[in-house]
């Protein structure tokens, strides 16, 4: 198992609609990164295509849905996931800045019945939505202590949101023309320099993890690919700039400090998931929902084809073993195969014991 780290430019924008252009996710599912590696690899390698389609449906390549990180130091990353889904800590504290935590770090997330008790403090809350130890914070440089005057930890925030006044100039009337659009821009954060913080200025980054069959022709062609999407980008609006990125490295998961596979302990889902049977659905104890899909297929410009849509579980999930997941085709009647990837990819996860 791999990390690939999409490393980005300071305030780059980035587009991942949800419904339209006047919203964006944050983070990069992997049903979006899935059809971004296809689509780029056609490009390149169109013969061999659906051999890398095949490849996912057989789970010899499983992809995780992207996340941050933050690279606090040059080549030193610090990690975030998706805190897991009707996580209730059940030792008091602050209940309202709890429930705005929607990542944990790799630390408190691999060790959660130990790092409990950390949930009631809301000084190790970073921007609202992120969880870190106290010894995390002094390892990033990001402790109160290097923070700027006048700066405090929820201030510190990993992505931004910036809206934009937009005109429909070739609209066919001149009904709803002006709309707004919205980017997400990844932040450099900026401390304050001192002997043990060398590095003041922290940039943020997505990456997702991987697996891929080792010594395969396939695996090389696969990760150029992923190269090459610094420059072509991912999601929406990347004719005006947005979905680019500085560069691409590949870590070894385990060395970066995730957790083994293990099919039959508890799993926490890191991708987009449709269950592949009864027993992957019976597997998943706790879940939550997202419709996918839709969007204009330009088909011979008639634009009131669209995908199809579908509804998915969403990161976080919570099952008692590993489940498989599927693709499925979104495609309209009569038209080339449209591929929405919900194979599944999870890690094993330990919880707090119930009470």
């Amino acid at each position: 198992m791999e990390v690939a780290i999409f490393k980005c430019r300071p305030d780059n924008p980035f587009h991942f609609g949800k419904t339209s252009l006047e919203n964006s996710g944050d983070i990069i599912h992997s049903d979006t990164l899935f059809s971004a590696i296809v689509n780029t690899y056609h490009q390149v390698y169109p013969s061999d295509v659906e051999n890398l389609i095949k490849a996912f449906q057989e789970g010899q390549i499983r992809i995780s849905s992207a996340f941050h990180c933050l690279e606090y130091a040059p080549d030193q990353y610090f990690f975030f996931l998706p805190r897991p889904v009707n996580y209730q800590h059940t030792t008091g504290g602050n209940v309202k800045s709890f429930k705005k935590i929607r990542f944990f770090s790799l630390g408190i997330w691999k060790n959660l019945p130990e790092k409990e008790k950390l949930l009631n403090n809301p000084r190790l809350i970073l921007g609202e939505s992120y969880l870190v130890t106290e010894t995390e914070l002094y390892q990033i440089g990001l402790h109160p202590d290097y923070l700027k005057p006048n700066e405090f930890l929820r201030d510190q925030k990993l992505v931004r949101t910036e809206m934009y006044p937009k005109v429909r100039v070739h609209a066919s009337d001149q009904e709803n023309v002006f709309y707004h659009q919205f980017h997400i821009q990844l932040q450099e954060l900026q401390t304050v320099e001192e002997e043990d913080n060398p590095h003041p200025n922290k940039q943020t980054h997505f990456y997702f993890l991987l697996e891929t069959p080792p010594d395969s022709p396939l695996t090389e062609r696969f990760k150029q690919i992923i190269r090459l999407l610094a420059d072509e980008g991912i999601g929406g609006e990347r004719s005006v700039g947005c979905g680019t990125f500085r560069s691409v490295v590949f870590k070894s998961a385990v060395e970066m400090g995730f957790p083994a596979r293990d099919e039959k302990s508890t799993q926490c889902t890191l991708s987009l998931t449709i269950p592949a049977s009864q027993d992957d659905f019976d597997a998943t104890e706790a879940y939550q929902l997202v419709l996918r899909g839709g969007g204009s297929l330009g088909i011979k410009g008639e634009a009131e084809n669209h995908r199809r849509q579908i509804h998915m579980i969403a990161e976080g999930a919570l099952a008692k073993h590993e489940v498989k997941g599927k693709m499925v085709n979104l495609a309209p009647p009569d038209f080339r195969a449209v591929y929405r990837n919900g194979m599944s990819f999870s890690l094993p996860i330990h919880l707090p014991s119930k009470t």
